[in-house]
């Protein structure tokens, strides 16, 4: 395993979901799903939440383009 980090890199940044669990370096594309207002597992920013016909967009406007 030590060798995997230190040919790989092992500052990742470890996210994690609503529910605690952990995706070290592999963030899971619904991590701040449903968590607006609370801080973005990767800036801390604070999550923001978009309604549109009775549907929610949840993101980061710190860290996602577009």
């Amino acid at each position: 395993m030590t060798d995997t980090i230190e040919r790989e890199g092992g500052d990742e940044i470890a996210y994690v979901n609503s529910r605690g669990a952990s995706s070290h370096g592999n963030p899971s594309p619904f991590s701040v799903y449903r968590c607006d207002g609370q801080p973005c597992p990767r800036c801390r920013a604070p999550i923001e939440r978009f309604k549109q016909s009775g549907r929610s967009t949840f993101w980061c406007a710190a860290c996602q383009e577009g």
